[in-house]
């Protein structure tokens, strides 16, 4: 098996963005965890969901955890997915 070789970017404490980044990341792995949750207990239970129905249950299990998140339509140049961007890295929740 051949090895795929990645590019890791370090982002250190001293970054200005670090604390921004840390909290994304953070809250990225909290959903992944909660979905592979999930689909492990729904497994168990012989009743084996996809990630597609993992996904809307935390919709509706987790929605602050998924408001922490950047959606799509954020990727757009709006004034208040900017704000919520900078109370991030201010440590604002």
């Amino acid at each position: 098996m051949p090895v795929r070789r990645v590019e890791r970017i370090m982002i250190r404490p001293g970054h200005a963005n670090y604390l921004a980044c840390h909290r994304y990341c953070s809250a990225a792995r909290k959903v992944a965890n909660a979905t592979l949750y999930h689909m492990r207990q729904a497994l168990f239970a012989e009743a084996p969901i996809s990630a597609s129905q993992a996904d809307k249950l935390l919709k509706k299990e987790h929605k602050d955890v998924y408001q922490l998140l950047p959606s799509a339509g954020g990727a757009t140049d709006d004034a208040d997915s900017r704000r919520r961007l900078e109370g991030l890295a201010r440590g604002e929740r």
